[in-house]
């Protein structure tokens, strides 16, 4: 049975710095400010979705949730029935929950490192509604989903086994270079998740895909103006060929921006093992943070 999970749905994180992203979301990545409600939850928008990414105000610091696709409602139950069957108990959201998400439903449970799982169907939406927050091309989406997660576990196999068997997705490739990472996908997107193993958990970069080199380019530039850190100079992967750059967010994580990746047929996919994370380039220049799991 397949979970039929279509791909990154949203990403919520928890921050004491919550209302800088409403300056950083639109400004430096291009992102548009989702209409506030009176929870205080900064949503940013990236299409034609209500939000792609939410950033609740509080303390600690850390990595929320990770919302997974379902595209409709019969193959929600078939996602929740797998898991399930799999041992790992799940919870139904409260009203409140679907509210601040804009679903029709969704259940969540944990990984083995701790993490925050949705599972989701019916995210609201509006069509043409989306306006950036500075000039730029748009976001690769719709059947890639919102863009890949790179989070830090404490034991690749059980990752593997947790992804493969619960969740459903595929191994696209391995990279052993400096660190051991196995990159996941479950759409044509390259990989959904790289998880890279790690002595702690937590998230290390959101990865925005633009639909242009010069939009990649025109990020550096705003940085570079705004005051904003480059994590890591422009560089090229090996594996899904990504011309892209890392950027300091207000939450310590980063964010990839990037650009060229290419796609793979799910199920069709042939592993390579890589020995080096970057062709050329990604330099790094300063420090990043692992936001570990709320």
């Amino acid at each position: 049975m397949s979970t039929q999970i279509t791909g990154l749905g949203y990403l919520g994180i928890q921050s004491p710095h919550a209302a800088r992203w409403k300056e950083y979301g639109p400004r430096v990545l291009g992102m548009q400010l989702a209409e506030e409600g009176e929870d205080g939850i900064v949503r940013l928008r990236v299409d034609d979705r209500a939000h792609r990414l939410a950033v609740h105000p509080g303390e600690p610091e850390g990595h929320a949730y990770a919302g997974w696709e379902l595209p409709h409602a019969e193959a929600f139950a078939d996602a929740v029935e797998r898991v399930e069957k799999a041992g790992v108990s799940t919870s139904a959201a409260t009203a409140a929950e679907l509210a601040q998400r804009r679903v029709r439903a969704m259940v969540h449970f944990r990984d083995p490192d701790g993490f925050r799982h949705e599972l989701f169907y019916g995210q609201e939406g509006k069509a043409l509604s989306f306006h950036p927050g500075r000039p730029h091309r748009g976001f690769v989406t719709g059947e890639h989903g919102l863009g890949h997660l790179a989070v830090g576990v404490r034991d690749l196999e059980t990752t593997r086994r947790f992804y493969l068997e619960v969740l459903g997705f595929s191994v696209t490739d391995e990279m052993d270079a400096h660190f051991r990472i196995l990159f996941l996908h479950t759409n044509p997107r390259h990989h959904s998740v790289a998880a890279v193993e790690a002595p702690n958990a937590g998230l290390f970069h959101l990865m925005l895909q633009a639909r242009g080199l010069d939009d990649v380019g025109f990020a550096l530039d705003h940085c570079e103006a705004l005051g904003v850190p480059v994590r890591r100079t422009l560089g090229r992967h090996p594996n899904d060929r990504t011309v892209s750059c890392y950027l300091g967010t207000p939450s310590g994580f980063d964010i990839e921006f990037g650009w060229g990746s290419i796609d793979v047929v799910p199920g069709e996919n042939v592993t390579t093992v890589e020995k080096t994370a970057s062709m050329w380039g990604h330099k790094q220049l300063t420090p990043s943070s692992c936001l570990p799991p709320i």
